[in-house]
């Protein structure tokens, strides 16, 4: 049982209606968001537009900025880990800002997908931007800001993140 929003459900009725029912996607973010049930966490994941692949743990309070242009928006490999507080950037823009009508701010606009890849771990608070791509088995510290690609086998953390080992 769980209760959202002061009503109590049964997980099982909750997790049947993620197989029919279309929510808004503003929902589903705060559900990925604060949901302590993996099950429902990994269907809401999928719903967003995003591949995962399996036995992989997403964790709670995960946010994910996103770009309805993109599919998908985030891969995930196999046994991926992620800690809780994780961002996806994939999707960076000055929202309704005049900015964005502004010729030299196209350049800084970027609408790009994340790929993580399998066996590796993401620490609590890590941000990832868009087109970043990190490799199979690796590791990324806490709080790190990755910026740019992580190769396989890699140790990375850092403001930015950078490689501080190889991990074999």
């Amino acid at each position: 049982m769980m209760t959202i929003q002061g009503v109590i459900i049964r997980i099982d009725k909750l997790i049947s209606i993620f197989k029919v029912k279309v929510f808004p996607t503003s929902m589903l973010r705060n559900l990925l968001k604060t949901t302590s049930h993996l099950e429902i966490r990994r269907r809401i994941w999928t719903k967003l537009g995003n591949e995962i692949g399996e036995d992989v743990y997403i964790n709670n309070n995960i946010i994910l900025i996103d770009s309805p242009e993109l599919r998908p928006n985030v891969s995930l490999g196999d046994r991926v880990a992620l800690a809780p507080y994780v961002t996806f950037i994939t999707s960076s823009s000055p929202n309704n800002s005049r900015l964005k009508y502004e010729e030299y701010a196209e350049r800084y606009i970027k609408r790009k997908p994340i790929i993580v890849g399998e066996d590796s771990w993401i620490g609590t608070s890590v941000v990832i931007h868009p087109g970043v791509r990190i490799g199979c088995r690796c590791i990324i510290g806490s709080c790190s800001n990755v910026t740019r690609d992580i190769p396989d086998d890699c140790l990375a953390y850092g403001n930015p993140a950078k490689v501080i080992r190889r991990l074999i």
